[in-house]
């Protein structure tokens, strides 16, 4: 998740602000490994994705930003 965030962060702040995060502490019955799959989605919806991460926040983020603008978010 660190890395999604430092991502983004770079998205919208670029790479000349360096990354700051602040952690809570985690939930008493959070999950402490997390380990995404997609294969129930290709399997079950026969779905693979095609986009890369990258082009994705390229396009998810200024929409994100525009809807905020827009108080829609």
């Amino acid at each position: 998740m660190l890395e999604l965030a430092e991502l983004i962060w770079h998205k919208i702040k670029g790479s000349d602000v360096p990354f700051r995060y602040v952690c809570d502490e985690p939930f008493r019955y959070d999950v402490q490994k997390r380990v995404p799959d997609v294969t129930k989605a290709r399997e079950v919806l026969g779905f693979t994705a095609t986009t890369s991460l990258d082009v994705m926040l390229d396009e998810v983020v200024p929409w994100v930003a525009r809807a905020v603008a827009e108080g829609r978010l």
